[in-house]
């Protein structure tokens, strides 16, 4: 998945443009990012990526590229536990 591939799933379970999503941004001050859209972006990553990102590590991100940098790291464990 690249960054690009990220940021536009991020959007769309924001319900955002993606074009207006650097990395830079706060999670907690993105207009749409609540609980529901924790679940739907934990969906969104095991329907799509077949990654499966527990809640407590979503919650020690601060902003999106963190968030990213997360699931990239937890993605690529599960492929080189597999």
């Amino acid at each position: 998945m690249t960054r690009d591939e990220f940021l536009q799933d991020f959007a769309r379970c924001l319900q955002q443009d993606t074009c207006q999503l650097t990395g830079e941004e706060q999670l907690d001050s993105l207009p749409g990012w609540d609980s529901l859209a924790v679940v739907i972006f934990m969906a969104q990553l095991d329907k799509t990526y077949r990654a499966n990102v527990p809640p407590a590590k979503i919650k020690q991100a601060q902003t999106v590229n963190e968030l990213y940098a997360i699931v990239i790291h937890l993605t690529n464990d599960a492929m080189s536990q597999a």
